[in-house]
């Protein structure tokens, strides 16, 4: 079974070159354009890690992030973002993100986050 891989960013160009980047990986990947399109599709798929940027309209993904922790404590989120400041990676992180990357996206190193975020979702 593949791992099935939300991605939640308000950019359309970041959900498709994600998405055509992760399944060429060997990953299942959906997509959703803001936080309310992310929890529906958390509520109507068995998701394994969720991948979201910070800054959206509606639902930001520090809401986003907190609503999945209540929704499924263990499930993996990694934030991405543009926005660099330690105060919003520290606050990301205390709401349960595993991990805190910056845009543009580095696809290599992104693959190692998943996959390590996963595996520690298998082994807990």
């Amino acid at each position: 079974m593949k791992n099935l891989i939300l991605i939640v960013d308000d950019e359309p160009t970041i959900l498709e070159s994600g998405k055509i980047i992760l399944e060429d990986e060997g990953y299942e990947v959906i997509t959703a354009s803001d936080g309310r399109e992310a929890m529906n599709a958390l509520k109507t798929n068995n998701i394994h890690i969720v991948l979201t940027d910070f800054k959206m309209p509606g639902l930001n993904g520090l809401e986003l992030i907190k609503w999945v922790k209540k929704f499924e404590p263990e499930m993996p989120v990694i934030m991405i973002t543009s926005y660099v400041n330690r105060s919003i990676q520290g606050v990301v992180r205390r709401a349960g993100a595993c991990e805190f990357m910056l845009k543009p996206i580095d696809y290599t190193e992104l693959v190692e986050k998943i996959e390590e975020a996963i595996g520690d979702k298998q082994q807990s």
